[in-house]
């Protein structure tokens, strides 16, 4: 890679590959591919309106208040 590092690393959050990231990139940021949370979460949580805001908000373009915005109301739902 002529010395050069990534800066982020978007793995399938597998407990191997962190810990394998942690050693071989120390300064590399891990984040979670946002894929995968969605697989996750449709697999695990199954009040369908939960998965469907989380759908939402996990691609949506918010900005900071529109995001809080979105939360105040999902957070309330029952």
């Amino acid at each position: 890679m002529h010395n050069k590092t990534p800066k982020s690393i978007m793995p399938d959050g597998d407990g191997a590959m962190r810990v394998a990231i942690k050693l071989v990139f120390p300064y590399a940021r891990h984040h979670l591919c946002a894929w995968h949370l969605h697989k996750n979460c449709y697999e695990n949580v199954k009040n369908k309106y939960c998965s469907e805001d989380f759908e939402k908000t996990l691609y949506a373009n918010f900005t900071q208040d529109e995001f809080e915005y979105f939360l105040e109301g999902y957070c309330c739902k029952t």
